[in-house]
């Protein structure tokens, strides 16, 4: 059984068997020929916008799209959209430039976190791209059998009661997600309600890891055969599509939207990840400052920890940081300010 039947299955059984998540997450239907694209268009209010995914549900053709400047992804029927731009002057296509696109935000940092070298662990971005004063908090969300850090996630509600809510990038795979249906469903009801305000980061349906074998044959570069070259490349560009849209759909089912960004795991990766990534549009994301491993944070870091109960060290730590005044806590739409 491939991924594609065994996903429909588990989703079944997964809403089927939790009536709290239905509600939590106002459960938006199957999604069908869920595909990647790359489509410049100008939505309802005249903005550029690029649909990066289009897929069919409730017998319509929907788009996802990204704020190319803001980073932000929205989804609309694509029957609204404008794939040529409204003429100005004349007799003018309205067509859209490489130019234009190139020199916004999302596609220098695509085309930054695609660049070499690639090291076997933390690629992608780590930092901010640029001076900045605040940090970035990523909690990744691995398969696991322990309880979700509950307690933290309400200190970040907490932190923030009564403002804006606490900007946090949750990377979340999705066997965690069926494996924990109510925790999911929490989660999800303090994004909808605007406790929290979640940045959805894609880290692989699966999640695969094997504690026997050596990073370089591990996580995301894993395959069953020894292969080489091309048919190594093919392999894997192949399986991370899989893995990326099986969890993009899975979100967007329960009423979630995915961002443009992405965390291998175990931050383990190489040459044909990272170009089968970008050629998904997606933005890789690493950390300079994963705290279970003692790492320290500086101004403009990328912080990971674990809110999936496997790194308690991190989590101690990280509550340290959570009440110092002076600390900035930032969404990552602001990792870079190209093109601004």
């Amino acid at each position: 059984m491939t991924l594609r039947p065994l996903l429909s299955l588990l989703v079944g059984c997964f809403v089927i068997g939790s009536q709290h998540l239905i509600q939590a997450t106002t459960y938006r239907g199957a999604i069908t020929n869920y595909r990647p694209t790359f489509i410049p268009v100008q939505d309802a209010q005249g903005q550029l916008q690029i649909v990066f995914r289009l897929f069919n549900q409730d017998a319509r053709l929907c788009a996802l799209l990204v704020n190319p400047y803001s980073l932000a992804t929205s989804r609309s029927d694509f029957s609204t959209l404008k794939i040529r731009k409204a003429a100005l002057l004349g007799n003018s296509p309205g067509y859209f430039t490489w130019n234009e696109l190139e020199k916004t935000p999302y596609i220098q940092l695509i085309q930054h976190g695609a660049s070499p070298p690639y090291p076997l662990q933390n690629d992608g971005i780590k930092h901010a791209i640029g001076p900045s004063s605040g940090f970035f908090l990523t909690v990744d969300m691995c398969p696991s059998s322990k309880e979700l850090e509950k307690n933290f996630f309400e200190a970040l509600i907490n932190l923030k009661k009564g403002s804006a809510p606490f900007e946090v990038g949750i990377s979340m795979s999705g066997l965690w997600i069926l494996g924990h249906p109510d925790e999911f469903a929490w989660l999800c009801a303090q994004n909808n309600q605007g406790n929290l305000h979640i940045t959805w980061i894609n880290h692989t349906f699966r999640h695969l890891y094997y504690k026997d074998l050596p990073l370089e044959k591990n996580f995301m570069r894993f395959s069953p055969i020894d292969m080489q070259g091309p048919a190594y490349s093919s392999f894997i560009q192949a399986s991370l599509q899989e893995e990326v849209l099986l969890t993009e759909q899975l979100l967007l089912e329960h009423g979630q939207l995915p961002s443009v960004f992405f965390r291998f795991p175990g931050l383990v990766s190489d040459e044909a990840l990272l170009q089968g990534l970008g050629s998904l549009g997606l933005i890789p994301l690493g950390s300079n400052a994963w705290l279970a491993k003692g790492e320290e944070p500086q101004p403009g870091s990328i912080i990971l920890v674990h809110g999936n109960g496997n790194e308690k060290p991190g989590i101690t730590q990280v509550m340290k940081w959570l009440y110092k005044k002076e600390v900035q806590w930032l969404p990552l739409s602001q990792l870079a300010q190209y093109g601004q």
